[in-house]
């Protein structure tokens, strides 16, 4: 291979790297602040070729790979109800957690449009989903280590966080509901919560199922 093409390739990217870093705040600020701009973006987005998507903003996936999910690999090993379980069970659970949540709200999402569920229309919504289960999985992961002996005095101010976030998730994702469905809002923020259930009720079933089969210590849920 040239050279100087290789030298070309490496610059652009870390040129490109670069500017996931200079996208990071700006995109993190307009999801926190403008949590109605989350659809309309991905949407608007969407009608572009796939080279010229997220040109002005961190893609959704990557907001989410920094957001959420580096933050919940780093914590992992921090968390006092995971300390007696092997890594590969922890690692298992936090990839079911976090790609499981936006697929979750994306396949409800589609059924709620009484859409069929197919991969390029899953693929847009999946991408709208992760910039807000970015921001409610961050602030669950990082509290999350609050309950540790070493963090406690932590607890209070992580607690009023979560209670920010969730109430702001639930606003965000009613505001998506409410558009994809063209709905209502009293309709949509019954979708959003039952999506938010589902979720719940999903996780739950994951951990039995995972105990269940000796993958996870049963002493975690005693």
């Amino acid at each position: 291979m040239d050279i100087f093409k290789l030298l070309q390739s490496a610059e652009e990217t870390i040129y490109e790297i670069a500017t996931w870093f200079a996208l990071l705040p700006k995109t993190l600020l307009q999801v926190l602040f403008k949590p109605q701009w989350i659809q309309s973006y991905v949407t608007g987005e969407w009608t572009k070729e796939s080279p010229q998507r997220f040109k002005d903003f961190l893609s959704p996936v990557l907001f989410w790979v920094f957001v959420a999910v580096t933050p919940m690999f780093g914590v992992l090993d921090s968390i006092p109800i995971l300390k007696s379980w092997a890594f590969n069970s922890k690692s298992i659970l936090a990839v079911i957690i976090l790609i499981g949540m936006p697929v979750l709200y994306a396949v409800i999402l589609q059924k709620a449009g009484g859409r069929v569920i197919e991969k390029e229309s899953l693929m847009r919504l999946f991408y709208l989903q992760c910039l807000p289960c970015a921001i409610l999985q961050c602030s669950l992961a990082v509290s999350s280590i609050s309950i540790a002996p070493n963090f406690g005095f932590l607890q209070p101010l992580c607690g009023q966080l979560n209670t920010v976030l969730f109430i702001w998730f639930l606003i965000a994702e009613t505001l998506i509901f409410k558009k994809e469905l063209n709905t209502q809002l009293a309709r949509a923020i019954i979708w959003a919560t039952l999506a938010l259930i589902a979720c719940a009720l999903a996780l739950i079933a994951v951990l039995l199922a995972m105990a269940f089969i000796g993958y996870i210590p049963t002493q975690s849920f005693t």
